[in-house]
């Protein structure tokens, strides 16, 4: 601490300012996997997170398992009255989302 450090061509010395003009994010989201609408990347393990109060959610009248994550995972879909809640949605809605679908 308190010397300069030298890397690809800079000098930034300790009470220098440093100006960062562009910092760029690695965006690529792995397959499976969504952002939620705060930028953080979601993938199939984080949904399980849904089942720490309990072992079954209740959504609607319908009641979400543990046990069935792996067919809902794999299909990236699960069925709530009657309507499919894919992709982004599912992720929403099993991360504490309010989700609607068709007007509901």
């Amino acid at each position: 601490m308190g010397r300069c450090a030298s890397q690809n061509g800079f000098e930034v010395c300790p009470g220098d300012p440093v100006i960062i003009e562009s910092v760029e994010e690695d965006q690529r989201v792995p397959f499976g996997c969504h952002k939620d609408r705060f930028g953080a990347i979601l993938c199939p393990d984080h949904l399980y997170s849904a089942f720490k109060y309990g072992s079954c959610l209740k959504v609607g009248e319908t009641f979400i398992c543990e046990e069935d994550m792996p067919a809902i995972i794999e299909n990236q879909c699960v069925k709530i009255e009657q309507k499919a809640v894919c992709g982004q949605k599912m992720y929403e809605l099993l991360t504490g989302e309010t989700v609607y679908v068709d007007g509901y």
